[in-house]
């Protein structure tokens, strides 16, 4: 359970968003949320979230208490890849190289050729530089 600050942060983002003030949020007015705080998510991402942050009941508004929720669980996906960014900077430099990037593929049961790693890297590193920042590492992860 995330401490009481962000409780207490997430539950004035839920009530400045509930623009209509019934008590959740539906779709756009999550999309708002997200661009009011600088995100450059897209719709597909946002659709996404919004489902999932939706739970089991599939009623298309997102309750305080999801809302919480699937905060407190983005929150600890990004402990839990921050922590294996952090164990595969082995120079800790702030981002993988090509063979620390491999070693994070491995250790995580994905089988692949060192070209298909090469590939991958590619993919997920926008600039070019064959370095993966940790920004870079969490967009490849979401």
């Amino acid at each position: 359970m995330a401490g009481g600050k962000n409780v207490e942060e997430w539950t004035r983002l839920f009530k400045d968003a509930d623009t209509n003030k019934n008590g959740s949020l539906e779709l756009e007015e999550l999309k708002k949320l997200l661009e009011n705080n600088g995100s450059k998510v897209p719709p597909s991402v946002v659709q996404h979230v919004f489902i999932s942050f939706d739970g089991d009941k599939g009623d298309n508004k997102i309750t305080l208490e999801e809302f919480i929720k699937g905060l407190e669980a983005i929150e600890e996906n990004i402990k839990e890849l921050t922590s294996i960014f952090k164990k595969h900077d082995a120079d800790n430099s702030g981002w993988l190289d090509q063979k620390e990037f491999a070693n994070v593929i491995k250790e995580s049961g994905f089988d692949m050729s060192e070209q298909e790693i090469k590939d991958l890297l590619q993919q997920i590193d926008p600039n070019n530089d064959n370095k993966i920042t940790l920004e870079e590492f969490f967009n490849a992860s979401t």
